[in-house]
């Protein structure tokens, strides 16, 4: 799920520091600070479980189309709250980025998600089963996440539009250099205004070029970003865990 805190709304409850004390291993999907949240609770082991698409759901043969409805898409829900410092990390850019793009690309610009009642470019609500559909109609989809102090986390909304096989924008956060550095087709944004400019260059090139980026992608995503291949090592030191613990038995 998403990363807890050090403290305020987000801080770790009771209980899930109770189970980290009691448990062998512990799975994350987040690294740095949500990590050393996990160790200062207790955590004897801490293991990083990005989140992964299944081929069952999203499978959808890579995207090929020469014509496409839309030039940029982007799923994601807007959260507000009356008080600022009760907003969700990542929430005031991720509403900036699809402002910008809305002004930029307008009817061109499909957004979909909860809360953008203000943004002329929104689609509503997308049922989570249809997210690759989406995405490829377009050339371009875009993500802000949210958490975006937190190394390596992203949430599953990025594996399953790499699996769609388009290219993609997405916020830059701490260890996605090196997570994602032989990743082509995923352009990493230090700012609303960088991932609209990256947006722009990326529809500047020809539909062969970016159907080979989101090919590369989809590729990549398959190959480090698929269910199976996420949770096969986490079962093997499972396993492992057990059999140490059957031989320390008394």
């Amino acid at each position: 799920g998403d990363p807890y805190g050090p403290r305020g709304k987000f801080r770790m409850p009771p209980p899930v520091r109770a189970m980290m004390r009691e448990a062998d291993a512990v799975g994350l999907v987040g690294r740095g600070l949500f990590a050393d949240l996990a160790r200062q609770a207790g955590a004897r082991e801490v293991l990083y479980i990005p989140f992964s698409f299944d081929r069952v759901r999203f499978g959808r043969p890579a995207a090929t189309a020469r014509e496409r409805p839309d030039a940029v898409s982007m799923i994601g829900s807007l959260w507000k709250s009356r008080i600022p410092f009760l907003l969700i990390p990542g929430a005031r850019q991720r509403q900036e980025t699809a402002d910008r793009l809305a002004a930029r690309y307008g009817a061109r610009f499909a957004l979909y998600g909860n809360g953008w009642t203000r943004n002329a470019s929104a689609r509503g609500p997308l049922p989570f089963t249809r997210q690759q559909e989406a995405i490829q109609q377009s050339w371009v989809n875009v993500s802000w996440n949210h958490f975006t102090h937190v190394a390596d986390y992203f949430s599953d909304r990025l594996p399953i539009a790499l699996a769609a096989g388009v290219a993609h924008v997405m916020s830059w956060q701490p260890g996605f250099d090196a997570f994602f550095a032989d990743c082509p087709g995923l352009f990493l944004a230090r700012t609303p205004k960088d991932a609209c400019d990256q947006v722009d260059a990326l529809l500047a090139r020809s539909p062969d070029e970016l159907i080979d980026l989101g090919r590369q992608a989809r590729e990549w995503a398959y190959a480090h970003l698929e269910a199976t291949v996420v949770f096969r090592p986490v079962i093997d030191r499972c396993i492992q865990l057990r059999n140490a613990s059957n031989r320390a038995a008394p």
